[in-house]
């Protein structure tokens, strides 16, 4: 297993988990936006992290949560170039644990999802955008489109981490014990080694130190410090009437992830009122494994729903 099969991107390292070629911005897709907001040390909702790309409708993209936006970048410009306004934002949690800090006790679903409504607020006043979210970020879609269903279009959720819906399943009882277990504390390789083989990043065996990407995963482990009970809890309440969610959503999974994550994926095709399933080659990195399909399937879902 080499670093080519977690996709076709280069293992040239800039700080966050999956490391890719710079790709140009060409023609009329020019860089519009990117702006990073100061920090307090108290967590409060604000102004997320956010770069905006593109003209068209707008696009919210929310990366999962052992990245960096950053790790979005080969497919921010394939979507700009079919018509998107991509306003790629930075979770709270991301900037601050992957800047090397533990998880704090006033984080939880409520900051994660006021501070995205503030942030499409702020790139998209008064319009209703499309929203896609990787992993903790597609959960976070599916709570704002349960809280905000005025201000979505439609949501696409590649693989949401949702292991309360699974409390009888091995693996999703082993991640969620991780990240109750790491919540405010020290994340160490270790732990950073049990997430990706939880979730299966690379093909069951894999032994991911091995990886070129390892040294970048590493470096933004303490991201998994601010997932504990405190966000998972106060995101089950946020999310325990799916029913309610009434905007279409396409549900992506990776033709080789983890068994619990696609019985996620099938529990949740059942229980939305308006959901689609579509499988990409790949694991749990699946849209950036198989990029162009990623983008094909966000387009076409998006389009229909103009």
């Amino acid at each position: 297993m080499t670093g080519a099969a977690l996709g076709k991107y280069s293992p040239r390292l800039r700080g966050y988990p999956f490391p890719h070629e710079a790709l140009p911005i060409q023609g009329d897709l020019p860089l519009v936006r990117q702006v990073r907001p100061r920090h307090p040390l108290a967590v409060d909702p604000r102004l997320l992290v956010h770069r905006v790309q593109g003209d068209g409708a707008p696009l919210v993209l929310i990366p999962g949560g052992l990245t960096d936006y950053q790790s979005l970048d080969p497919l921010v410009p394939k979507l700009a170039a079919q018509g998107y306004r991509v306003i790629t934002v930075q979770p709270i949690a991301n900037d601050r644990g992957g800047s090397g800090q533990a998880g704090v006790d006033d984080y939880d679903a409520e900051v994660e999802r006021e501070s995205l409504r503030l942030t499409v607020e702020a790139t998209a006043p008064g319009q209703a955008v499309h929203v896609v979210g990787w992993s903790n970020g597609a959960r976070a879609a599916l709570a704002f489109a349960a809280g905000h269903p005025d201000r979505v279009t439609s949501v696409v959720a590649v693989e949401p981490p949702m292991m309360w819906l699974l409390p009888d399943d091995p693996g999703a009882r082993e991640l969620r014990q991780l990240v109750d277990a790491l919540h405010g504390k020290h994340v160490d390789e270790d732990h950073l080694q049990t997430f990706l083989a939880n979730v299966r990043v690379a093909p069951e065996g894999t032994d991911y130190r091995s990886l070129p990407q390892w040294p970048a995963w590493s470096q933004v482990r303490q991201t998994l410090s601010w997932y504990g009970q405190r966000v998972t809890g106060s995101a089950q309440a946020q999310l325990e009437d799916l029913e309610s969610i009434h905007v279409p959503v396409l549900l992506l999974r990776g033709t080789w992830t983890a068994p619990w994550l696609r019985g996620v994926v099938d529990l949740l095709a059942e229980r939305l009122p308006d959901a689609r399933v579509r499988d990409l080659e790949g694991g749990h990195a699946c849209l950036l494994q198989s990029a162009d399909d990623f983008v094909a399937a966000v387009d076409e879902h998006a389009r229909a729903y103009a």
